[in-house]
Formats: structure tokens, C-alpha cells, sequence
């Protein structure tokens, strides 16, 4: 690619560890990061966040025990929803309202070799549980599988995440139901208090809209 003319290098955030460069202030940071130390809270001091802390101390490994201790009943509660179970609060669903005659097909665009063992097994995992199922015929949706890769906070990649490209129905949502994911402004202002951060819960797609995503 071609620099601006103010610009003498680019630097990719996989190289910025191995020169020793890191992103302050931000709810991650990279493994050579100074491990911060804080007083433990007392007992009653239930809404206590402590600094973001990277690497093992006593008083770390302290604190971090006395909160897997009192989420421990939720985790196992967690661990044993079977694989194909939605959420089932009322009204939970996904309604996908597009424009009145438009549909949206678009065929599987290649993927690299290197991720199709992965998202193959992972489509194979979903479909066993359940989350998905076939197509029906005469179906007139496909929005491609695509890729994304798990990556360190220095930038090492160690998995792959398998999801669909929904550019194609995007453009012709009627209603645009946008998630709020956090900007960068917003992660600059958490200043790294970020505690415990979860994947969402699986909603229901119904039927009519099923063979859409």
C-alpha cells in the first residue's frame, strides 16, 4: 500500500511487542506490561473494581479467587445448558424486517485453506446442536460463512472465530437494530477497570426469517 506523504512507516500492531511499544490505557494491554498492585477490598466493599492487573501476585490471585468463588454457582448453572438450548426469555427473538420484494443471495466466496478445517468443524458443531439446520428448498438467502482470528493482546493469533458475512442484508434492512459495540472512545474511558466480559446469549430466529442468516 502507499504511505501519505507525511507518513515514513506503518507499523502493524502484530510487530508494536516485539519492539517494545504498547497501547496504554485501554481495557488490554500486552504481555510485557508492568503488573499493577492494589489493597484488597474489605469484606462488605461489594462494589469495588480493582485496576486492571496482568501477570500473578498474591494479592491478585487473592482477589480473583474470592470472585470464581462467588460465581461459581452461575458458571456450573452455565455449563450445564445443553449446546442447543436459546434464550428463552419472552419476546427474545430476532425479527429480520427487510424491504417489501427484496432478498438478498450470495454465494460462498472461496476461503483460505488454512481456516477450512476450522470452520467447517464449526459449522459441523452447530448444526449437531441444533443452533442451525438446513436450508429449505427453493430457498432464496445465503449470506456467506466468513472468518475471523482470535488473536492475543500482542497481536499472536490462536484461534479462528467462524461467522457470516450479513453486509448483503444489511442493506436492506428495514429497521437497522444495531448493537452498541463499544468505539475506541469508549474503551479509552473503561481505563482499564473492565472486570469479567461475556459472550452474548444464542436468541431465536424464527422461520420465517430463518434461511435469511
Amino acid at each position: 500500500m502507499e504511505l501519505g506523504p507525511a507518513s515514513d512507516l506503518l507499523l502493524g500492531r502484530d510487530h508494536l511487542a516485539a519492539l517494545g511499544i504498547g497501547v496504554t490505557k485501554l481495557p488490554f494491554t500486552t504481555t510485557a506490561a508492568t503488573a499493577a498492585t492494589a489493597p484488597l477490598p474489605a469484606e462488605d466493599e461489594a462494589d469495588y473494581v480493582p485496576p486492571r492487573v496482568f501477570g500473578s501476585t498474591p494479592d491478585y490471585d487473592k482477589y480473583r479467587d474470592k470472585v470464581l468463588r462467588l460465581l461459581d454457582a452461575e458458571i456450573t448453572a452455565n455449563q450445564d445448558i445443553p449446546l442447543g438450548t436459546f434464550y428463552n426469555v419472552p419476546g427474545s427473538e430476532v425479527h429480520i424486517i427487510t424491504l417489501e420484494g427484496k432478498r438478498c443471495y450470495r454465494l460462498q466466496y472461496p476461503l483460505p485453506h488454512a481456516v477450512k478445517p476450522a470452520v467447517t468443524k464449526q459449522a459441523q458443531e452447530w448444526l449437531t446442536a441444533g443452533i442451525i439446520g438446513p436450508a429449505p428448498p427453493g430457498c432464496d438467502w445465503n449470506s456467506p460463512l466468513t472468518h475471523s482470528y482470535k488473536k492475543l493482546p500482542d497481536g499472536r493469533k490462536i484461534d479462528i472465530r467462524t461467522c457470516f458475512d450479513a453486509r448483503g442484508v444489511n442493506v436492506i434492512l428495514v429497521v437497522v437494530d444495531k448493537h452498541p459495540l463499544p468505539d475506541q472512545g469508549d474503551a479509552h474511558r473503561l481505563q482499564g477497570q473492565t472486570l469479567c466480559i461475556s459472550a452474548g446469549p444464542q436468541v431465536v430466529v424464527p422461520p420465517i426469517y430463518g434461511c435469511a442468516v
